[in-house]
């Protein structure tokens, strides 16, 4: 086999995978075109949901009003406050429990306030960063213009 005829195989090995990845990557620009239509359309579902919206906004009286008793809490144990040093010295040892019992209380509260925050935030924000990146990604591979990308 000459030279020439070697050349010749390789160049249409060539054109065959340059076709061949053309198409491949032309197939995965429409897929993720699809894609990006329907994550659009079901975020937009999402944004203009009443139901979200509600869940959302209960959510966050819940937690005003859960801050609110806790300070209202906190300034009625401050005005019982000198109450409480008058009995100390007579009931040192049932204050003590009562301490004890009111601290681990607080505690548990502080505890499932924290989780109801964190399962209701996490979630929430991973799927902020992953429809960001999504909305990221499509716009670089379908331009909010609607024209195909020109090189």
């Amino acid at each position: 086999m000459d030279f020439t005829s070697q050349i010749v195989i390789f160049l249409a090995f060539v054109g065959v995978t340059v076709v061949f990845n053309t198409l491949l990557i032309w197939f995965a620009y429409k897929g993720f075109a699809s894609v990006s239509m329907k994550v659009t359309q079901s975020l937009a579902e999402v944004e203009t949901s009443s139901e979200t919206q509600k869940w959302l906004s209960s959510m966050k009286a819940a937690s005003e009003q859960a801050v609110k008793i806790t300070e209202l809490t906190r300034e009625k144990m401050a005005d019982f406050e000198p109450a409480f040093e008058n009995f100390h010295a007579r009931y040192g040892f049932m204050l003590a429990k009562f301490d004890t019992r009111t601290e681990r209380i607080s505690n548990d509260i502080s505890v499932n306030a924290t989780r109801v925050r964190d399962a209701v935030t996490g979630p929430a924000e991973k799927f902020a960063v992953v429809a960001s990146g999504v909305q990221s990604a499509l716009g670089f591979l379908a331009p909010p213009n609607g024209r195909e990308p020109q090189d």
